[in-house]
């Protein structure tokens, strides 16, 4: 990371940064009239309502929501390519409530490479904390011998 990349960085406000890299997985688009309930599917041991929702002829998002509780279990972005489809595979799972809000602390990304799985599990989030400015300080090496 340069110098100036970090400096972008430390002009963003913290809440961005953490909710840009938290939240991506699971925002759903603006675009709710392109979305089609397929039915109803079987996510591990849940019952989920299958959406779909196509962003254009090469690309498509299916999300898959607990019958009971509503939350997101799966989300799946479809990306159609000559040589077929490339899959992007979100698990979501160990919801707690966070500010009022449902997280979840256990994220599976997953896609068609078999060793390119990518567990993140949160012992802690945390909404609108301060975040000490020291955190984005450049360390220092030894000054000299």
């Amino acid at each position: 990371m340069t110098g100036e990349n970090l400096k972008a960085i430390k002009a963003t406000p913290t809440t961005t940064i953490a909710s840009d890299g938290l939240f991506s997985p699971i925002k759903i688009t603006d675009s709710p009239s392109r979305a089609t309930l397929i039915g109803v599917a079987r996510i591990n041991d849940r019952e989920s309502y299958q959406v779909i929702i196509e962003d254009s002829s090469t690309q498509s998002i299916q999300l898959f929501f607990d019958v009971e509780s509503g939350l997101l279990l799966r989300r799946v972005n479809v990306t159609n390519t000559m040589l077929g489809p490339l899959n992007v595979q979100w698990d979501f799972s160990d919801y707690r409530d966070v500010s009022g809000i449902k997280l979840p602390f256990l994220i599976r990304t997953s896609d068609v490479s078999s060793y390119d799985t990518v567990v993140r599990r949160f012992s802690e989030i945390k909404i609108d904390s301060a975040v000490n400015e020291n955190v984005f300080d450049i360390p220092r090496g030894p000054s000299g011998p």
